[in-house]
């Protein structure tokens, strides 16, 4: 028999299903190992011909796999969870791989989330008595494997192999209970375990306790910097210190604790958009533009380390929001369209994306604006100085009074600009997209035109500050603030990135 997948299960009626049925064709046969279901788990198990094992949940992860492990048959094992399945990959390729004597294991591809890229993991092993799991959570297959490769000299490969990974929607509150026990338990016996200490504080993040959670990422930085030789999830720490310094709003910006990060890990893109974001609330917008022009490339060229995970939208939408704003800011109007027109096409329900497209389309059209008529531009844009527009003075000056009318509108549509028109009724005369946003005024735009522009701000780029351009409730600058996109904490799942 060439290869087993070993599974541990609990309660996992949703997932184990779409599992075990994306393995056929690939897999031999499967073992599946329930600690403790009360669901329909075991059900589902045996009717997709999986073998199923019962044993009692002890409090670690690294014992139960490894009785997976031991009930296996293959000369192989696949290690898959209930809530990921094979989503790529030739099963018959695969196979022909495992084949080869002088390999000993072979990291897949593991999407850790929908909307993400995959990354290296390692997945498949020889099953042999000395390949087991280490670690009561986290637990970890490359001790084990780096020994018997020492002693056998076998090789380390790649395969084409997909696995999704579909769990991490939802509530995670009961597994946050489940796990910062389990993980304090292993700290105390190996604190040197900088994923573990990660995650630790995000959890008690998640669960109130600030103090906590400073001290577990202080712990990690401090491990991250001593170690000679770092992994993939050492980036984890400085991804929390730089979004933690962007969000601080009296502070330049952490391009110093970014260049050191950088060094360490040149190949992290996640850095590079947070470098792009830093420079951009340093007021260095230019350099920025460089910098998630080169992130857009990469993502489209996909020629970049695949060690680690990445929201697409850093090469995308997020990207495009920010390059758009900052070219803007420059008076490159043709630039910030292009760019506005992506992010609207990446995200079609956004509106505002479509209205400050508009604007840029207004401004190169020379409409009037301001009530000055504005000759259309030959070139790459609107300048500074055919805007009047110089540093942060403010909009002001170029469009006259606070919230001066753009254009007249239609006279039937005067209730409009005193507020006074509901939405649904506006929808019925016009017949064109209405919108209330931020509690602010409501906003009539098409495709090609923008009748209004109220609440005017300083003029801005995105920055920690936030100045910027509000438009019918709508800033300029992006409007998303960038989630976390670093590492969704595992659990049972092992360590993010491969070695």
């Amino acid at each position: 028999m060439l290869l087993s997948a070993a599974l541990i299960v609990k309660n996992e009626e949703k997932f184990l299903g779409t599992c075990l049925r994306s393995l056929k064709g690939l897999a031999d046969e499967v073992v599946v190992v329930d600690t403790g279901s009360t669901d329909r788990t075991a059900d589902i198990a045996i009717a997709e011909g999986a073998r199923l094992y019962h044993r009692p949940w002890t409090g670690d992860f690294s014992a139960a796999r490894n009785e997976a492990i031991k009930l296996a048959r293959g000369d192989w094992i696949l290690y898959i969870d209930a809530d990921e399945r094979v989503s790529g990959g030739d099963p018959e390729l695969v196979r022909a791989q495992l084949r080869a004597a002088r390999y000993i294991g072979y990291r897949v591809q593991l999407r850790p989330r929908p909307g993400f890229t995959p990354y290296w993991e390692m997945r498949l092993f020889r099953n042999h008595p000395q390949i087991r799991f280490r670690g009561i959570i986290h637990e970890n297959i490359w001790p084990a494997l780096n020994e018997r490769q020492a002693q056998s000299g076998g090789r380390i490969g790649h395969t084409e192999l997909v696995l999704d990974h579909d769990g991490y929607e939802g509530d995670q509150g009961a597994k946050h209970l489940r796990n910062q026990p389990l993980l304090e338990q292993s700290l105390a016996a190996d604190p040197s375990r900088v994923y573990s200490q990660c995650h630790l504080a995000s959890i008690r993040e998640a669960l109130g306790d600030a103090a906590g959670a400073e001290q577990a990422w202080a712990e990690a930085m401090r491990l991250v910097r001593s170690k000679q030789t770092r992994q993939p999830e050492d980036v984890l720490p400085f991804l929390h210190e730089i979004e933690r310094g962007l969000a601080t709003d009296d502070s330049p910006g952490p391009l110093g604790l970014l260049d050191e990060a950088l060094a360490l890990f040149p190949g992290q893109l996640q850095l590079l958009w947070l470098r792009a974001r830093a420079l951009i609330a340093a007021g260095r917008p230019a350099q920025a533009t460089g910098v998630l022009e080169e992130l857009v490339r990469l993502g489209q060229s996909g020629e970049f380390d695949k060690s680690w995970a990445y929201d697409l939208r850093l090469f995308g939408v997020l990207a495009y929001e920010l390059l758009a704003a900052c070219y803007f800011g420059e008076g490159l109007y043709v630039d910030a369209l292009r760019y506005f027109e992506l992010a609207a096409a990446a995200e079609p329900a956004n509106l505002e994306y479509r209205v400050k497209a508009a604007l840029c389309g207004r401004l190169l059209g020379g409409r009037l604006l301001g009530g000055r008529l504005l000759a259309a531009p030959a070139a790459s844009g609107l300048g500074r100085e055919t805007l009047g527009l110089q540093g942060g003075q403010r909009f002001e000056n170029l469009l006259g009074r606070r919230g001066r009318e753009v254009e007249r509108l239609p006279d039937e549509l005067g209730d409009l600009r005193r507020g006074q028109a509901p939405v649904a009724q506006l929808q019925d005369q016009v017949g064109r997209r209405v919108q209330v946003m931020n509690a602010g005024p409501i906003r009539l735009v098409d495709d090609e035109t923008v009748l209004r522009l109220v609440d005017l701000e300083t003029v801005a780029l995105p920055g920690r500050r936030h100045r910027r351009l509000l438009w019918h409730g709508a800033n300029l600058g992006p409007t998303t603030r960038p989630a976390k996109h670093h590492a969704r904490w595992r659990g049972e799942s092992g360590l993010r990135g491969g070695r």
